[in-house]
């Protein structure tokens, strides 16, 4: 039971260590987003089934985020470039313990031509990496918006840095 305890307590210590790693990741990518005009907002949530924390929660608070950051960006359903954000959560609830680790991963994708064949491909335009998050079961939803949140800054910053 002690290891047990232990074990746990070393992977939130892990997640933690590496929040502060992979949330400083820079992605730059600046280049691949000055004609950047709208986006279409993709989300998936495993491993919860909390009911503040789902994918079309997430998508609204990306919507809102947005469109206070990036006024100029259109959010749309028929646009060709995709912001993804997955979330993968995982249980470490036990009787004497109740916590969670999780897991954040954002990426833009946007369609390009290949030159050579003519092909068009959706290849991926910015990615910081992915962060890993771990706390109480009641403070999921918060930990979680605040690395979306985080994650939004740094894309409206690279927006903006790339001419937009």
């Amino acid at each position: 039971m002690r290891r047990m305890k232990i074990d746990v307590l070393l992977w939130i210590c892990l997640g933690v260590s590496l929040l502060v790693l992979y949330a400083s990741v820079p992605s730059a990518a600046t280049d691949n987003l000055p004609t950047l005009a709208c986006l279409k907002i993709d989300s998936s949530v495993k491993g919860t089934t909390l009911p503040d924390v789902t994918p079309e929660g997430l998508r609204h608070m990306i919507f809102v985020t947005l469109k206070a950051k990036l006024p100029r960006l259109r959010i749309t359903e028929d646009c060709a470039n995709k912001l993804f954000l997955r979330v993968h959560i995982r249980d470490l609830s036990e009787k004497w313990l109740d916590a969670w680790t999780g897991l954040i991963l954002f990426r833009v994708a946007r369609p390009v031509t290949v030159n050579h064949t003519g092909q068009i491909l959706t290849t991926e335009v910015w990615s910081p990496g992915y962060m890993m998050l771990s706390g109480t079961n009641d403070t999921l939803s918060d930990s979680l918006t605040l690395g979306v949140s985080e994650y939004l800054e740094q894309l409206a910053e690279e927006y903006h840095l790339s001419g937009n």
